[in-house]
C-alpha cells in the first residue's frame, strides 16, 4: 500500500497515524520509503472495507528485493575482507 494513497484517503498524515495507531514520527518514515509497512497496510486495509487495498504480491515483492540487497551487501563485505594486495 502505498503512503500518499492511504494519506490521500485519510485526509492529512495526522488522520492516517491516528487511525493506524502509530505515532506522526512512523508516518514520516512511511512517506519516506513511498510505502506503508505489511501489518499496518493490512489493517487499514480492513479498517476502510477494502477501500485501501492490501496487495500481498507488493510485500513479498519488497521482501525478496531486501534479502537481495542483503546478500549482495554481504557478499561484498566477504570480497573486500578477502582481497588482498598481492
Amino acid at each position: 500500500m502505498l503512503t500518499t494513497d492511504a494519506i490521500e484517503f485519510f485526509g492529512t498524515k495526522t488522520k492516517l497515524a491516528e487511525i493506524a495507531g502509530v505515532s506522526q514520527a512512523a508516518v514520516s518514515r512511511w512517506v519516506k520509503a513511498g510505502y506503508i509497512p505489511q501489518g499496518a497496510a493490512a489493517d487499514l486495509a480492513v479498517v476502510t472495507c477494502g477501500s485501501l487495498k492490501f496487495n500481498r504480491e507488493f510485500y513479498q515483492a519488497k521482501k525478496t528485493e531486501s534479502l537481495a540487497k542483503r546478500k549482495a551487501k554481504r557478499e561484498r563485505k566477504l570480497k573486500h575482507e578477502n582481497h588482498t594486495d598481492g
